[in-house]
């Protein structure tokens, strides 16, 4: 079961490579810490690729349906509409 992360609602990415689905197609979101590795793809089962964070503030921009944390680390992240 893939969940959706929410809106303007911080969300733990706490599990190593679990797939959340995203809220709309373009989001603009926000990491902490900034230092994590998150990851996106085009399907649940495809190839994951890492996201641009920005170092200063945690900002990253996306338009891929799903994401996921990449490493064990837990992170909190906050996405916006675009």
């Amino acid at each position: 079961v893939v969940q959706t992360i929410q809106i303007g609602v911080p969300q733990i990415l706490a599990t190593e490579d679990e797939v959340w689905a995203m809220p709309v197609r373009r989001c603009i979101g926000f990491v902490n810490p900034v230092a994590a590795t998150l990851e996106v793809s085009d399907a649940v089962g495809g190839t994951f690729v890492p996201v641009d964070i920005d170092a200063s503030d945690g900002r990253f921009e996306t338009a891929a349906p799903f994401i996921r944390n990449g490493t064990g680390t837990d992170c909190t992240v906050v996405l916006k509409a675009d």
